[in-house]
């Protein structure tokens, strides 16, 4: 004689979903705690910034170079022979005495280099090249 046993389990495949709520809400509540301690209630007074006052930037001195040979300090046209004084009375007012170059790729090599030199001259102890993204590569 066999005896048959009557399973009380469901074969509809349903989740429950009572136990995954309450792991929700635990880590809630934990994070909740949590974060409210990354900021201590402090009593503090933080002082206002008035909006009227302009922001200073420190001055730039950027010397362009255009492909026919022109330089220019700061968008004011410049003879080559009259760039080391101008970089000289110029310089002490830039931060780090540094000089930065914008020159059209077509200018010449040796312009480029007499910049450098004059610049050099004048006291500028950092040269950087301006330069923008190519698009689609060289």
């Amino acid at each position: 004689m066999a005896v048959e046993f009557e399973s009380n389990k469901s074969t509809d495949g349903t989740v429950e979903l009572t136990p995954l709520i309450d792991v929700i809400f635990q880590l809630l509540v934990f994070f909740m705690l949590s974060s409210s301690f990354l900021y201590p209630s402090l009593d503090l007074i933080l002082p206002e910034l008035d909006e009227t006052d302009p922001q200073t930037t420190p001055p730039m001195l950027v010397v362009n170079l255009d492909a026919d040979g022109a330089t220019f300090v700061n968008s004011e046209p410049v003879e080559m022979a009259r760039l080391t004084e101008v970089l000289r009375s110029l310089l002490p007012e830039v931060e780090d005495r540094a000089v930065f170059l914008r020159a059209d790729r077509r200018s010449e090599y040796a312009t480029v280099l007499e910049i450098m030199r004059r610049s050099s001259a004048a006291g500028a102890l950092q040269f950087h090249f301006l330069y923008e993204e190519a698009g689609d590569g060289l």
